[in-house]
């Protein structure tokens, strides 16, 4: 309502005509999207903090951002102190299930062995 007015207003104390506040809109919506694209391409490419962890060195950069950030959310779930192993039984794990991915079990292995999750335990696919 107010920009309506305000287009209105505008038009009749000026000079200017539709064009002109259609070419100035044009150029705010090419800025508006040239930002929300570079806005989601930076999103891409952060890599969350948890993932710079040794556990994650030889995986890092051979998978999928959305493979990282399930492996880190499974990783999240484990006691701090990995005091106690993560409750329940290991298999079948829904994530090892559906995205052929570590579950918290092997995670909490490997932070025990003080090793890194290999790339053959996370599956091609």
């Amino acid at each position: 309502e107010s920009l309506h007015s305000s287009i209105k207003r505008w038009l009749y104390m000026s000079t200017g005509d539709l064009t002109t506040v259609f070419q100035r809109l044009c150029v705010f919506w090419q800025h508006q999207d040239a930002s929300i694209t570079t806005l989601q391409l930076q999103g891409r490419n952060k890599m969350r903090t948890i993932t710079m962890q040794l556990l994650y060195i030889l995986i890092r950069d051979q998978i999928s951002p959305t493979a990282l950030r399930l492996i880190a959310k499974e990783h999240a779930e484990l006691d701090r102190n990995l005091s106690k192993p993560p409750k329940g039984t290991c298999y079948p794990c829904p994530i090892v299930t559906a995205y052929g991915l570590p579950c918290k079990h092997m995670i909490w292995r490997r932070l025990h062995q003080k090793e890194p999750i290999q790339l053959e335990e996370v599956d091609q696919h």
